[in-house]
Protein backbone atom coordinates (compact mmCIF):
# COMPACT_ATOMS: atom_id res chain seq x y z
CA UNK A 1 0.00 0.00 0.00
CA UNK A 2 2.98 2.62 -0.59
CA UNK A 3 1.96 5.56 -2.46
CA UNK A 4 3.47 6.65 -5.93
CA UNK A 5 5.81 9.64 -5.98
CA UNK A 6 4.21 12.29 -6.65
CA UNK A 7 1.45 15.17 -5.85
CA UNK A 8 0.36 14.65 -2.55
CA UNK A 9 -2.57 16.10 -1.28
CA UNK A 10 -4.29 15.98 -4.87
CA UNK A 11 -8.05 16.50 -2.88
CA UNK A 12 -6.59 19.38 -1.30
CA UNK A 13 -9.38 22.15 -1.29
CA UNK A 14 -7.36 25.14 0.39
CA UNK A 15 -3.74 26.17 0.15
CA UNK A 16 -2.11 29.02 1.72
CA UNK A 17 -1.61 32.05 -0.90
CA UNK A 18 1.95 32.14 -1.79
CA UNK A 19 4.08 29.69 -4.26
CA UNK A 20 5.40 26.82 -2.46
CA UNK A 21 6.51 23.14 -2.54
CA UNK A 22 4.75 21.99 0.23
CA UNK A 23 2.22 23.55 2.13
CA UNK A 24 -0.32 22.87 4.90
CA UNK A 25 -3.44 24.36 5.53
CA UNK A 26 -5.72 24.37 8.64
CA UNK A 27 -9.16 25.24 9.13
CA UNK A 28 -11.27 25.82 12.95
CA UNK A 29 -14.64 23.59 12.34
CA UNK A 30 -17.24 25.22 14.65
CA UNK A 31 -17.97 23.64 18.22
CA UNK A 32 -21.01 21.02 18.39
CA UNK A 33 -23.52 22.14 21.01
CA UNK A 34 -26.35 19.56 21.43
CA UNK A 35 -29.22 21.16 24.21
CA UNK A 36 -31.32 18.32 25.58
CA UNK A 37 -34.50 18.61 27.77
CA UNK A 38 -35.82 16.16 29.88
CA UNK A 39 -39.25 16.58 32.06
CA UNK A 40 -40.29 14.21 34.33
CA UNK A 41 -44.00 14.49 35.80
CA UNK A 42 -45.26 13.76 39.60
CA UNK A 43 -41.31 13.86 40.67
CA UNK A 44 -42.00 14.87 44.36
CA UNK A 45 -43.75 10.83 44.22
CA UNK A 46 -40.97 9.60 42.28
CA UNK A 47 -38.58 11.13 44.93
CA UNK A 48 -40.57 9.60 47.46
CA UNK A 49 -40.49 6.11 46.76
CA UNK A 50 -37.94 5.63 44.57
CA UNK A 51 -34.73 3.79 46.99
CA UNK A 52 -31.25 4.64 46.76
CA UNK A 53 -29.93 2.76 43.50
CA UNK A 54 -33.00 2.93 41.41
CA UNK A 55 -32.82 4.44 37.81
CA UNK A 56 -34.37 6.32 35.62
CA UNK A 57 -32.98 6.97 32.25
CA UNK A 58 -34.16 9.28 29.06
CA UNK A 59 -35.20 8.17 25.37
CA UNK A 60 -31.93 7.85 23.41
CA UNK A 61 -30.84 10.86 21.75
CA UNK A 62 -27.91 11.24 18.48
CA UNK A 63 -25.76 13.89 18.49
CA UNK A 64 -23.48 14.42 15.16
CA UNK A 65 -20.43 14.83 15.94
CA UNK A 66 -17.10 15.54 12.82
CA UNK A 67 -19.91 13.85 10.64
CA UNK A 68 -21.33 10.73 12.49
CA UNK A 69 -23.42 9.82 14.63
CA UNK A 70 -22.89 9.73 18.81
CA UNK A 71 -25.61 8.36 20.76
CA UNK A 72 -26.41 9.22 24.14
CA UNK A 73 -28.86 9.17 27.37
CA UNK A 74 -29.31 10.85 30.38
CA UNK A 75 -29.19 8.72 33.68
CA UNK A 76 -30.81 9.54 37.00
CA UNK A 77 -31.30 7.94 40.23
CA UNK A 78 -34.12 10.27 42.06
CA UNK A 79 -33.04 9.09 45.23
CA UNK A 80 -29.56 8.71 44.81
CA UNK A 81 -27.08 6.27 43.83
CA UNK A 82 -26.02 4.88 47.02
CA UNK A 83 -27.01 4.83 50.16
CA UNK A 84 -24.97 8.37 51.24
CA UNK A 85 -26.50 9.79 48.24
CA UNK A 86 -30.03 9.56 49.38
CA UNK A 87 -31.96 12.47 49.87
CA UNK A 88 -30.49 13.75 46.33
CA UNK A 89 -31.23 13.48 42.59
CA UNK A 90 -27.46 11.96 41.46
CA UNK A 91 -27.49 12.40 37.45
CA UNK A 92 -25.50 11.35 34.89
CA UNK A 93 -24.62 11.56 30.80
CA UNK A 94 -24.38 8.36 29.45
CA UNK A 95 -22.73 7.11 26.47
CA UNK A 96 -25.16 5.06 24.50
CA UNK A 97 -23.35 3.71 21.52
CA UNK A 98 -23.78 -0.07 20.70
CA UNK A 99 -20.58 -0.89 19.42
CA UNK A 100 -18.24 2.04 19.31
CA UNK A 101 -17.46 4.80 21.95
CA UNK A 102 -18.67 8.27 21.11
CA UNK A 103 -14.69 8.89 21.76
CA UNK A 104 -15.02 12.37 22.08
CA UNK A 105 -14.23 15.09 24.50
CA UNK A 106 -16.99 16.94 26.05
CA UNK A 107 -18.24 19.60 28.21
CA UNK A 108 -21.68 18.71 29.84
CA UNK A 109 -23.46 20.87 31.85
CA UNK A 110 -26.31 19.64 33.62
CA UNK A 111 -29.27 22.43 35.33
CA UNK A 112 -32.98 22.53 36.15
CA UNK A 113 -35.16 24.66 34.33
CA UNK A 114 -37.24 26.61 37.08
CA UNK A 115 -41.00 28.09 36.09
CA UNK A 116 -39.65 31.10 34.79
CA UNK A 117 -37.51 29.22 32.20
CA UNK A 118 -34.27 30.00 33.58
CA UNK A 119 -31.62 27.77 34.37
CA UNK A 120 -30.66 26.94 37.99
CA UNK A 121 -28.52 24.45 40.43
CA UNK A 122 -26.17 24.77 37.19
CA UNK A 123 -23.15 22.10 37.35
CA UNK A 124 -20.62 21.55 34.28
CA UNK A 125 -18.06 18.54 33.41
CA UNK A 126 -15.74 18.12 31.00
CA UNK A 127 -14.54 14.84 30.74
CA UNK A 128 -13.47 12.16 28.00
CA UNK A 129 -15.90 9.27 26.45
CA UNK A 130 -13.44 7.39 24.81
CA UNK A 131 -14.77 3.64 26.74
CA UNK A 132 -17.91 2.20 25.63
CA UNK A 133 -21.21 3.13 28.14
CA UNK A 134 -18.56 5.19 30.22
CA UNK A 135 -21.32 8.05 32.34
CA UNK A 136 -19.69 10.85 34.05
CA UNK A 137 -21.87 13.49 36.08
CA UNK A 138 -22.76 14.42 39.81
CA UNK A 139 -23.87 11.60 42.67
CA UNK A 140 -25.54 14.86 44.31
CA UNK A 141 -26.81 17.49 41.87
CA UNK A 142 -29.71 18.71 43.97
CA UNK A 143 -31.27 18.42 47.08
CA UNK A 144 -34.84 17.17 47.38
CA UNK A 145 -35.78 19.40 49.87
CA UNK A 146 -34.16 22.36 47.63
CA UNK A 147 -36.43 20.90 44.71
CA UNK A 148 -39.32 20.83 46.44
CA UNK A 149 -39.14 24.09 48.20
CA UNK A 150 -42.18 25.90 46.63
CA UNK A 151 -40.73 29.76 47.02
CA UNK A 152 -37.65 28.55 44.40
CA UNK A 153 -40.50 27.10 41.89
CA UNK A 154 -38.08 24.43 40.75
CA UNK A 155 -40.99 21.74 40.42
CA UNK A 156 -44.01 24.00 38.55
CA UNK A 157 -47.03 21.75 38.11
CA UNK A 158 -44.92 19.29 40.36
CA UNK A 159 -42.82 18.80 36.97
CA UNK A 160 -38.39 18.60 37.00
CA UNK A 161 -37.52 19.84 34.03
CA UNK A 162 -33.60 18.51 33.42
CA UNK A 163 -31.59 20.46 30.72
CA UNK A 164 -28.36 18.78 29.47
CA UNK A 165 -25.97 20.94 27.11
CA UNK A 166 -23.17 19.34 25.73
CA UNK A 167 -20.18 21.50 23.82
CA UNK A 168 -17.75 19.15 22.01
CA UNK A 169 -14.80 21.35 20.85
CA UNK A 170 -14.78 21.69 16.76
CA UNK A 171 -11.42 19.93 15.67
CA UNK A 172 -8.97 21.65 13.36
CA UNK A 173 -8.84 20.02 10.36
CA UNK A 174 -5.43 19.89 8.59
CA UNK A 175 -4.56 19.09 4.71
CA UNK A 176 -1.10 19.35 3.67
CA UNK A 177 0.61 18.17 0.00
CA UNK A 178 3.70 19.01 -1.47
CA UNK A 179 4.55 19.04 -5.25
CA UNK A 180 7.33 16.12 -5.40
CA UNK A 181 7.32 13.48 -3.13
CA UNK A 182 10.81 12.08 -2.89
CA UNK A 183 10.53 8.55 -3.19
CA UNK A 184 10.76 6.25 0.58
CA UNK A 185 13.77 4.95 1.54
CA UNK A 186 13.89 1.32 1.35
CA UNK A 187 13.21 -0.26 5.56
CA UNK A 188 16.53 -1.41 7.38
CA UNK A 189 17.34 -4.88 7.94
CA UNK A 190 17.15 -3.97 11.71
CA UNK A 191 13.10 -2.85 11.21
CA UNK A 192 12.76 -5.88 8.59
CA UNK A 193 13.63 -8.57 11.11
CA UNK A 194 11.74 -6.29 13.84
CA UNK A 195 8.63 -6.87 11.85
CA UNK A 196 9.26 -10.44 11.46
CA UNK A 197 9.69 -10.94 14.87
CA UNK A 198 6.70 -9.00 16.02
CA UNK A 199 4.57 -11.13 13.56
CA UNK A 200 5.60 -14.45 15.16
CA UNK A 201 3.42 -13.47 18.38
CA UNK A 202 0.58 -13.04 15.25
CA UNK A 203 1.77 -16.17 13.57
CA UNK A 204 1.60 -18.63 16.76
CA UNK A 205 -0.03 -16.28 19.61
CA UNK A 206 -0.38 -19.63 21.83
CA UNK A 207 3.31 -20.50 22.33
CA UNK A 208 4.30 -16.80 22.75
CA UNK A 209 1.70 -15.87 25.58
CA UNK A 210 -1.55 -14.20 23.77
CA UNK A 211 -3.66 -12.96 26.58
CA UNK A 212 -6.65 -11.33 24.87
CA UNK A 213 -9.23 -13.08 22.36
CA UNK A 214 -11.11 -11.18 19.58
CA UNK A 215 -14.77 -12.37 18.17
CA UNK A 216 -14.74 -11.83 15.17
CA UNK A 217 -17.90 -11.54 12.78
CA UNK A 218 -21.57 -12.62 14.21
CA UNK A 219 -23.62 -12.42 10.90
CA UNK A 220 -26.30 -15.20 10.93
CA UNK A 221 -24.53 -18.91 9.16
CA UNK A 222 -21.14 -17.88 10.31
CA UNK A 223 -19.79 -18.63 13.61
CA UNK A 224 -17.65 -16.48 15.25
CA UNK A 225 -13.76 -16.39 14.97
CA UNK A 226 -11.49 -16.24 17.43
CA UNK A 227 -8.34 -14.45 17.63
CA UNK A 228 -5.45 -14.62 19.58
CA UNK A 229 -3.28 -11.59 20.04
CA UNK A 230 -1.59 -9.40 22.90
CA UNK A 231 -3.14 -6.60 25.14
CA UNK A 232 -0.04 -4.95 25.22
CA UNK A 233 0.41 -4.98 21.59
CA UNK A 234 -2.77 -3.83 21.05
CA UNK A 235 -2.59 -1.18 24.10
CA UNK A 236 0.58 0.34 22.45
CA UNK A 237 -0.93 0.78 19.15
CA UNK A 238 -4.09 1.79 19.17
CA UNK A 239 -5.21 4.64 21.64
CA UNK A 240 -8.90 3.07 22.10
CA UNK A 241 -7.43 -0.34 23.01
CA UNK A 242 -5.36 1.56 25.54
CA UNK A 243 -8.80 2.93 27.21
CA UNK A 244 -10.37 -0.42 26.51
CA UNK A 245 -7.66 -2.14 29.20
CA UNK A 246 -6.84 0.62 31.44
CA UNK A 247 -10.54 1.25 32.90
CA UNK A 248 -12.59 -1.33 34.41
CA UNK A 249 -14.40 -2.85 31.62
CA UNK A 250 -16.16 -6.30 30.68
CA UNK A 251 -13.05 -6.54 27.85
CA UNK A 252 -10.01 -5.56 30.78
CA UNK A 253 -12.20 -8.17 33.34
CA UNK A 254 -12.65 -11.13 30.42
CA UNK A 255 -9.80 -10.21 28.21
CA UNK A 256 -12.41 -11.00 25.56
CA UNK A 257 -12.99 -7.93 23.11
CA UNK A 258 -16.05 -8.53 20.55
CA UNK A 259 -15.73 -6.98 17.38
CA UNK A 260 -19.04 -7.24 15.41
CA UNK A 261 -19.24 -4.96 12.83
CA UNK A 262 -15.64 -5.89 11.07
CA UNK A 263 -15.19 -8.84 8.60
CA UNK A 264 -12.69 -11.14 10.09
CA UNK A 265 -10.37 -11.31 6.32
CA UNK A 266 -10.49 -7.06 7.62
CA UNK A 267 -9.49 -7.93 11.50
CA UNK A 268 -6.12 -9.79 10.46
CA UNK A 269 -4.89 -7.46 8.41
CA UNK A 270 -5.98 -4.92 10.78
CA UNK A 271 -3.50 -6.88 13.75
CA UNK A 272 -1.00 -7.86 10.68
CA UNK A 273 -0.65 -3.79 10.66
CA UNK A 274 -0.45 -3.15 14.08
CA UNK A 275 1.90 -5.86 14.50
CA UNK A 276 4.15 -5.40 11.63
CA UNK A 277 3.66 -2.25 10.51
CA UNK A 278 2.56 -3.75 7.11
CA UNK A 279 -0.22 -5.45 5.46
CA UNK A 280 -0.42 -8.54 3.38
CA UNK A 281 -1.55 -9.15 -0.29
CA UNK A 282 -5.02 -9.89 1.17
CA UNK A 283 -5.73 -6.07 1.98
CA UNK A 284 -5.93 -5.50 -1.65
CA UNK A 285 -9.37 -4.62 -2.88
CA UNK A 286 -9.86 -3.92 0.84
CA UNK A 287 -8.81 -0.75 1.49
CA UNK A 288 -12.36 0.90 2.04
CA UNK A 289 -13.07 -2.10 5.08
CA UNK A 290 -9.31 -1.18 6.64
CA UNK A 291 -9.64 2.46 6.28
CA UNK A 292 -12.85 2.33 8.25
CA UNK A 293 -11.58 -0.42 10.84
CA UNK A 294 -8.59 1.95 10.98
CA UNK A 295 -10.67 4.70 11.85
CA UNK A 296 -12.36 3.16 14.51
CA UNK A 297 -9.52 2.02 16.09
CA UNK A 298 -7.60 5.62 15.95
CA UNK A 299 -4.71 3.99 13.75
CA UNK A 300 -4.12 6.92 11.81
CA UNK A 301 -1.13 6.23 9.78
CA UNK A 302 -2.98 3.26 8.33
CA UNK A 303 -6.14 5.31 7.59
CA UNK A 304 -3.92 7.36 5.38
CA UNK A 305 -2.33 5.24 3.92
CA UNK A 306 -5.49 3.52 2.69
CA UNK A 307 -7.22 6.41 2.01
CA UNK A 308 -4.34 7.60 -0.63
CA UNK A 309 -4.70 4.00 -2.06
CA UNK A 310 -8.28 5.05 -2.84
CA UNK A 311 -7.69 8.40 -3.68
CA UNK A 312 -5.84 6.63 -6.78
CA UNK A 313 -8.31 4.21 -7.44
CA UNK A 314 -11.71 6.83 -7.93
CA UNK A 315 -13.72 6.28 -10.90
CA UNK A 316 -17.22 7.15 -11.58
CA UNK A 317 -18.75 3.64 -11.13
CA UNK A 318 -17.63 3.36 -7.64
CA UNK A 319 -16.72 7.42 -6.90
CA UNK A 320 -20.62 7.32 -4.68
CA UNK A 321 -19.93 4.70 -2.40
CA UNK A 322 -16.11 5.85 -1.55
CA UNK A 323 -17.70 9.27 -1.29
CA UNK A 324 -19.61 7.85 1.84
CA UNK A 325 -17.10 6.00 3.08
CA UNK A 326 -14.93 9.04 3.19
CA UNK A 327 -17.72 11.79 4.74
CA UNK A 328 -18.34 9.15 7.13
CA UNK A 329 -14.59 8.18 8.07
CA UNK A 330 -13.60 11.60 7.91
CA UNK A 331 -11.26 11.04 5.36
CA UNK A 332 -10.60 14.47 3.89
CA UNK A 333 -8.39 14.04 0.80
CA UNK A 334 -10.49 11.07 -0.52
CA UNK A 335 -14.10 13.23 -0.15
CA UNK A 336 -12.37 16.17 -2.50
CA UNK A 337 -11.49 13.86 -4.88
CA UNK A 338 -14.19 11.84 -5.12
CA UNK A 339 -16.43 15.21 -5.32
CA UNK A 340 -13.83 16.04 -7.69
CA UNK A 341 -14.94 12.95 -10.18
CA UNK A 342 -18.91 13.53 -9.07
CA UNK A 343 -18.36 16.70 -11.08
CA UNK A 344 -16.15 16.20 -13.96
CA UNK A 345 -17.97 12.90 -14.78
CA UNK A 346 -21.47 13.30 -13.49
CA UNK A 347 -23.05 12.22 -16.56
CA UNK A 348 -21.31 8.76 -16.25
CA UNK A 349 -22.44 8.83 -12.34
CA UNK A 350 -26.24 9.97 -12.78
CA UNK A 351 -26.64 7.08 -15.39
CA UNK A 352 -26.00 4.13 -13.05
CA UNK A 353 -29.03 2.74 -11.24
CA UNK A 354 -29.87 3.45 -7.93
CA UNK A 355 -27.44 6.25 -7.40
CA UNK A 356 -30.13 8.34 -6.26
CA UNK A 357 -31.03 5.75 -3.64
CA UNK A 358 -27.04 6.25 -2.34
CA UNK A 359 -26.66 9.82 -1.59
CA UNK A 360 -30.52 9.80 -0.01
CA UNK A 361 -29.48 9.09 3.39
CA UNK A 362 -27.15 12.17 3.05
CA UNK A 363 -28.32 14.84 2.31
CA UNK A 364 -25.81 17.06 3.10
CA UNK A 365 -23.34 15.40 1.33
CA UNK A 366 -25.82 15.61 -2.11
CA UNK A 367 -25.64 19.52 -1.21
CA UNK A 368 -21.75 19.62 -1.01
CA UNK A 369 -21.67 17.79 -4.29
CA UNK A 370 -24.20 19.97 -5.74
CA UNK A 371 -22.65 23.44 -4.25
CA UNK A 372 -19.13 21.91 -6.06
CA UNK A 373 -20.63 21.88 -9.17
CA UNK A 374 -22.44 24.61 -9.37
CA UNK A 375 -19.16 26.38 -9.17
CA UNK A 376 -17.02 24.25 -11.33
CA UNK A 377 -15.52 25.78 -14.53
CA UNK A 378 -17.44 23.96 -16.96
CA UNK A 379 -21.29 24.95 -15.66
CA UNK A 380 -19.95 28.75 -15.21
CA UNK A 381 -18.65 28.35 -19.25
CA UNK A 382 -22.33 26.97 -19.98
CA UNK A 383 -23.83 29.99 -18.08
CA UNK A 384 -21.43 32.73 -20.57
CA UNK A 385 -22.23 30.73 -23.58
Amino acid sequence: MEGKAGVRGAGCTKRPPVACTGWCYSEAEADTVYNYAWTIEKFSRIAATYKAGKTMYSDQFVVMVHGRETRWRLKMYPNGRKLQDTGYVTLFLKDSGRFTPANVRAQVKFSVVDVRGEHSNAKVIDKEYKVLNHAFGYSKFAKHTGLLAPERGLLPEDKLTLLCCITIQGKSIVSSGQEAAPSPPPPSPQSSMLGNNLGQLLASPEELFSDVVLEVGEKEGRPVEELLCHANILSARSLVFRAMFKHDTAEARTKRVRVPDIEPPVVRQLLLYMYTGTVGEAAKGREAELLAAADKYSLLELKTQCEQVLCREVHASNVLSLLVVADRHDAVELKATCVKVVVERSQEVVRQPGWREVLKPYPELLADVFEQLASSPLVKRRRIE
